[in-house]
């Protein structure tokens, strides 16, 4: 029979999201600045400006689509 869970061992597993929220804050934007000195760096100017080139294509292909975001704090 398997047993419930209660109390702090049910929090560790299965933290309510806006617990999670508060211990992992959203570092989208930092990754994303990040990611794109690092392919300069790495690849040079040429390769980040293809990558930011495809930014309209990628907002056309996702036009339409369900982007509704996540429960947030």
């Amino acid at each position: 029979m398997k047993q419930r869970l209660t109390g702090p061992a049910r929090d560790l597993l299965a933290p309510p999201p806006e617990k999670g929220q508060s211990r992992f804050p959203d570092t989208r934007a930092a990754l994303t600045v990040d990611t794109l000195h690092s392919i300069s760096d790495v690849l040079g100017s040429e390769a980040l400006d293809r990558v930011i080139a495809t930014l309209p294509r990628y907002r056309a292909a996702m036009a339409g689509s369900d982007t509704t975001p996540c429960p947030s704090r």
